[in-house]
């Protein structure tokens, strides 16, 4: 757990920038790669620096949730529909945005402009970090 809030202090921390790797996807994907070694989106590192970009790789996939689902099965991940603390997902925020997130305290966490928004976001799908 201790990983997990320095993971959130440091996405409050840091400024929400597509340029340098800091948008909700990358921030769930380095949780993931901190945690298991595994980066489940190293095929789209370093592939966008804009909105504009980060669209054109997600329609590419056919949208971000087939993304996030391509991504995390290719890097090994099973789908779990009880997602625990430090399990991932892609939700529907507030503003009705398809995002990825950390499961946290049964409520999820998503990189945002604003630093980290922690809400009971709805599930569309989540993966266990667990493999065992």
């Amino acid at each position: 757990m201790a990983r997990l809030l320095a993971h959130l202090r440091e996405g409050m921390a840091t400024p929400f920038d597509r340029a340098a790797g800091a948008d909700c996807a990358m921030w769930v994907a380095d949780w993931v790669k901190a945690e298991t070694g595994t980066d489940p989106a190293a095929a789209l590192r370093g592939t966008y620096a804009s909105a504009f970009g980060a669209a054109r790789q997600i329609a590419r996939f056919g949208g971000y949730e087939i993304m996030w689902r391509v991504c995390m099965a290719v890097a090994g991940f099973n789908t779990t529909r009880d997602p625990q603390n430090g399990d991932v997902g892609v939700v529907i925020d507030a503003a009705g945005n398809t995002v990825s997130a950390i499961r946290f305290d049964g409520q999820w966490a998503a990189k945002s402009e604003g630093g980290v928004v922690i809400e009971d976001f709805r599930m569309l799908v989540a993966w266990s970090l667990s493999r065992g």
